[in-house]
């Protein structure tokens, strides 16, 4: 999971303080590298580095202020070694003398066998990056207008990508057929963006319209405006639905659903049926506080916060390494002794992976005195990897893999646990057309 961001400004005024902000806004998708590409169409710049937004743009040199056409992106690896600086993005090379610039979001689930014969016929990658195969697919031959290449890109890989991409004076975003992963377009009087979410807009003002790029849709702009085309015919649509769960800000709107009302809905679903009896609700900082505000309401208990977060330590699910998952578990939550002892609690958290985090979250609040730990799940059991850009790993290490919700909670030290049903995951976004493999093991057709 990734943050991109694309910019073309219509003024001829250069575009870093857009990227700047638009990336700001798109932090919590990617914390472990960050970089930018201006351009004039001819010429760029170009910097990239490990750290986060604001650390890599105030590390970043001088641009030209004529520079109209920006790319940029925040990483959280899901193939290619994680930190490490050459497989930060945007990626970027001239070719036929034109800057060609790419940013992507997502994972290219066949990009390892095409990445082979790639290599058996001569090409030459810098990075260890799947990116970089979508990159090499483009510039192919024959070259086609924009819808006749990314027809043959799809060809080979039919997910699952959302790139933003510039070529010489052009600045496109493409997203795959199925829609895995999110691609928004703004447009402002005098510029355009593209943008993982529509949070990215908070920072740049109200647009004058902004729409999702669609499924199987490439939009292009240049110096005669915004230009559209299919590329492909869509697929069912499929869009991840974690993104609602999970990695979007509360504040974006996804397949044309509030991410925040999206929570809470799930937290009042979540209470139907509940037999525990608590006396607080708690919720995991952060992506569990909506859903737990949800439960709390509908079940007419406290919510409180019993768990306060650090704000300097970053997202666990989305840390590269285990062992930096458990230790920051510890440096990240500090739980309230004074509310805690002696109760019986609802511990509220977006979804269970691995349960190491979960686990970590019981022992701490048993230290504190908590007398019962009910811990309620506002998504469906995670039992099969995702193979479409989130790092959900293999069955073996997901902790609900053949195990019903009493073996969970034996595992994670839980008096109980609970799950959000599929059904009421849809009930919850109101529609149905996500993708949700993890939960069920069955992925969209023609997309693996």
């Amino acid at each position: 999971m990734c943050g991109i961001v694309g910019v073309y400004r219509f003024d001829g005024k250069d575009t870093r303080d857009l990227l700047f902000r638009a990336l700001y806004s798109l932090q919590h998708r990617g914390q472990e590298a960050a970089g930018f590409v201006v351009s004039d169409g001819k010429r760029l710049v170009g910097f990239k580095d490990l750290g986060s937004v604001a650390q890599v743009f105030e590390r970043a040199p001088a641009t030209p202020g004529d520079a109209r056409i920006g790319v940029a992106h925040t990483r959280y690896s899901t193939a290619g070694a994680s930190r490490a600086w050459h497989n930060a993005q945007p990626i970027w090379v001239y070719h036929n003398g034109r800057p060609l610039v790419i940013a992507h979001n997502g994972h290219l689930a066949r990009s390892a066998q095409i990445r082979q014969q790639l290599e058996r016929e001569g090409e030459i990658f810098f990075t260890t990056s799947d990116t970089e195969v979508l990159l090499h697919l483009f510039a192919r031959p024959p070259e086609g207008d924009l819808p006749q290449r990314w027809a043959r890109v799809v060809g080979e890989i039919p997910a699952a990508f959302s790139v933003v991409l510039q070529y010489g004076e052009t600045l496109m975003a493409v997203r795959d057929p199925f829609g895995f992963r999110p691609l928004v377009m703004a447009e402002y009087p005098d510029f355009v963006l593209f943008a993982s979410e529509t949070a990215a807009f908070h920072l740049l003002g109200k647009p004058v319209q902004w729409r999702e790029v669609e499924p199987g849709e490439v939009v292009w702009v240049d110096g005669n405006g915004v230009h559209r085309a299919r590329y492909a015919e869509p697929g069912k649509p499929a869009p991840c639905v974690f993104e609602l769960i999970y990695f979007s800000r509360p504040d974006s709107e996804f397949v044309h659903t509030p991410v925040y009302r999206f929570r809470v809905r799930t937290g009042e679903l979540l209470a139907e049926g509940e037999t525990a009896h608590v006396d607080l609700v708690i919720p995991v900082p952060d992506s569990g506080v909506a859903a737990a505000l949800g439960y709390a309401r509908a079940l007419g208990v406290p919510l409180e916060f019993g768990l306060v977060r650090s704000h300097y330590v970053g997202r666990t699910f989305i840390r590269p390494a285990q062992t930096e998952r458990l230790s920051s578990v510890r440096l990240k939550l500090i739980p309230v002794g004074s509310l805690l002892k002696g109760k019986s609690v609802a511990v509220v958290d977006d979804s269970i992976v691995r349960g190491t985090t979960s686990g970590r979250i019981v022992s701490l609040l048993r230290d504190f005195g908590v007398r019962e730990v009910h811990f309620r799940v506002a998504a469906p059991p995670i039992q099969a990897p995702c193979h479409f850009g989130i790092d959900i790993p293999t069955h073996e290490e997901l902790i609900a893999y053949r195990r019903d919700p009493r073996e969970v909670a034996r595992g994670i030290g839980a008096d109980t646990v609970r799950y959000l049903s599929v059904e009421d995951l849809y009930r919850a976004a109101g529609q149905n057309h996500f993708c949700v493999g993890c939960f069920t093991g069955v992925y969209p057709e023609g997309s693996l």
